[in-house]
């Protein structure tokens, strides 16, 4: 036993005292080896998370301006459409649309372009049987004077001029009893009314005695004769 404890004291004493040293150093070691592994982690989780919230955040931008993008696409033909609506409407022929695809929107594009090629050509017609029928009825020996639904004047030919002795601009737009003296004015407003109330054309196709009134005062027998549902009145 003595010897034991004396070798105990004097060999393994040591020996344990140099491999607690040693598992010291090893355990700081290990420490600080940890320490900067879960700094290493740490560093890369943040730079994962950054990086995962860029990518989403680029990826969301990418779809907003490919969804814009694909919105504009569409809509640029409508907003076209309804720009050059508007400026027909306002009066405004030569507004083609551009064709700039093959799919619905370009053929509905190209459709409009072709209605709005074929009202500029009716209208041309249209301006040309006007001017035509102006020139047949401006030259015609009968006083020709036609009004609208109010009874105010839309048109005064020349031989109408020079029965009643106003010029067109004196009598377009005013109502047309102001050629009639008075009791063929107050009766020819009447009609009016009438029709406008009832729609009954009853002096529509016939041909009555009235007086017609000159701008200087003076009055003058007359026939009167309405032949159109637009009150066309033609005055002998």
């Amino acid at each position: 036993w003595n010897v034991a404890q004396y070798l105990f004291v004097t060999q393994a004493l040591p020996v344990v005292s140099q491999i607690e040293d040693q598992l010291v150093v090893m355990m700081a070691g290990e420490k600080v080896l940890m320490k900067e592994s879960t700094s290493r982690v740490q560093f890369i989780s943040s730079l994962a998370l950054w990086l995962g919230l860029l990518l989403f955040a680029s990826m969301a931008g990418f779809a907003v301006w490919i969804s814009r993008s694909h919105a504009a696409k569409i809509a640029s033909p409508i907003l076209d459409l309804n720009k050059a609506a508007k400026e027909i409407a306002a009066g405004k022929k030569n507004q083609a649309i551009p064709v700039t695809s093959e799919d619905e929107l370009g053929q509905l594009s190209a459709s409009f372009n072709v209605m709005l090629e074929a009202l500029k050509v009716r209208e041309d017609e249209l301006i040309n049987t006007m001017i035509f029928t102006q020139g047949i009825v401006d030259t015609a020996a009968d006083a020709i004077i036609t009004i609208n639904e109010q009874g105010s004047v839309e048109s005064f030919n020349k031989a109408a001029r020079g029965l009643f002795g106003y010029s067109e601009s004196d009598v377009l737009g005013r109502n047309v009893s102001m050629l009639m003296p008075p009791p063929y004015r107050e009766e020819h407003d009447g009609h009016l009314e009438r029709y406008r109330r009832t729609n009954e054309k009853r002096i529509t196709g016939t041909d009555r005695e009235v007086v017609g009134q000159r701008k200087d005062g003076t009055t003058f027998p007359m026939t009167l004769g309405v032949r159109s549902e637009e009150h066309t009145s033609e005055l002998q």
